[in-house]
């Protein structure tokens, strides 16, 4: 950051507040995509359950093998 910058006397004075805040919107945004990729996947089970598609597709929609999509350990 140029030392020019008009709010680095501010970011500097304030490191510790500033960096638990950056890391705090990191972390719900990982938390977000996070529940959002669980989500997709409980909708890919269900739709299995239900008929709707197969488990191959489901597991080739969810990036994973069959067997892994149906013992659960996705990464």
């Amino acid at each position: 950051m140029p030392d020019d910058f008009v709010i680095k006397p501010f970011l500097l004075a304030n490191k510790a507040d500033v960096k638990h805040m950056i890391l705090t919107e990191y972390m719900k945004k990982e938390i977000a995509e996070e529940q959002k990729e669980i989500g997709g996947l409980l909708k890919l089970a269900e739709l299995v359950s239900d008929g709707t598609i197969t488990l191959a597709k489901a597991a080739e929609n969810a990036g994973v093998t069959v067997s892994e999509f149906k013992n659960g350990s996705l990464s």
